[in-house]
């Protein structure tokens, strides 16, 4: 109902996110978090940068902390189709949901760029929107363009069932 508001409040969330991760404002973002407000904790436990200055990616080995990463290259936010279908092979593989047969469609209405895109743009942010295969922590590559084939060569899962999803009922509600 109001397009500019959403796209005001997306950009304030994309320049929260690279303040937040400027190493020049980790002392100050630290003490919000632990401000009573929010997490409520010494500031000691928490920790917003890799004092080694890698992200956690399948190249570096692991890590014995936990580190945020709130921009990155500030593709970290963007809505990813990619990632959504993967999600949705997660709740098929494990027998919680059918994987629906229009996944294209139900991916392309629930994961929205144009608001995101717009932000991005307007702040001068490079996005690129390639969608390429990931490599998932099992070594497993994962092709948006082909769920079938990921869940089909997966060695451990449940049976899994494909059905279509309604996305259009006519609903009354009451109030």
């Amino acid at each position: 109902a109001y397009p500019n508001s959403h796209i005001a409040l997306t950009k304030a969330l994309l320049e929260g996110c690279k303040y937040c991760a400027d190493p020049n404002n980790a002392q100050e973002v630290r003490a919000i978090l632990a401000s009573r407000e929010y997490v409520n904790t010494d500031m000691d436990f928490i920790q917003v940068e890799d004092p080694s200055g890698n992200s956690c990616d399948l190249d570096h080995p692991m890590r014995e902390y936990a580190h945020h990463q709130f921009y990155g290259n500030s593709a970290i936010n963007r809505p990813s189709r990619t990632e959504q279908t993967w999600i949705m092979t997660q709740l098929a593989r494990w027998g919680e949901t059918p994987f629906p047969r229009n996944w294209v469609e139900i991916v392309e209405r629930v994961c929205r760029v144009g608001v995101f895109s717009t932000a991005a743009r307007e702040l001068g942010l490079d996005i690129s929107y390639t969608r390429q295969p990931i490599q998932l922590f099992d070594g497993k590559p994962f092709n948006a363009d082909d769920p079938f084939a990921y869940l089909n060569g997966l060695e451990i899962k449940r049976d899994f069932s494909v059905a279509e999803v309604v996305l259009d009922i006519n609903r009354k509600f009451v109030a």
